[in-house]
């Protein structure tokens, strides 16, 4: 997991999955644009959302297996709880065949991202992450989530190769 400030992220450093869908996120303006799924290109999709923030209690921490999750925030306050995959964690419900997500139930030592508008926050298939927590109080924001196949984001690992 890693995140930074969209308007200060150099995306040279990143593989060219992350580039393309950094310079998308800083160049699209989500604002105006209908919440719902906008398919890109190689597997990539964008889920504009507009969700109500919630008390950390009502929410399940969630990863995915075959999709990388870039969260970017346009409008409003978001927390976000992170913690690595450590292989311990009790499943609370299993979508991964349908939806790739799979929720656990509350885990142990997670850490959490203040999201303002312009952050980002990229969480890989061994990451553990719990979105949509409100900071001070609840309140609709305005996110994309972008869906990155795990296949394209690193080609070399299709081909048996580390």
């Amino acid at each position: 997991m890693f995140s930074g400030h969209i308007q200060f992220t150099d995306p040279s450093f990143y593989p060219k999955a992350l580039q393309q869908v950094l310079a998308y996120l800083k160049e699209t303006d989500f604002l105006s644009m209908t919440p719902g799924q906008y398919p890109l290109h190689d597997g990539i999709v964008a889920h504009v959302v507009d969700l109500k923030t919630q008390p950390d209690s009502t929410l399940l921490p969630e990863v995915h297996r075959q999709f990388i999750d870039v969260h970017f925030l346009c409008r409003g306050n978001e927390r976000i709880g992170f913690t690595p995959d450590i292989g311990t964690n009790i499943v609370a419900k299993d979508d991964l065949a349908s939806r790739d997500l799979l929720f656990y139930q509350p885990v142990t030592q997670e850490h959490f991202l203040d999201m303002t508008p312009g952050w980002y926050a990229v969480f890989f298939p061994c990451d553990v992450h719990r979105p949509g927590i409100q900071q001070a109080a609840s309140e609709v924001v305005r996110k994309v989530v972008m869906k990155i196949p795990v296949a394209i984001f690193n080609p070399a690992t299709q081909r048996g190769s580390v």
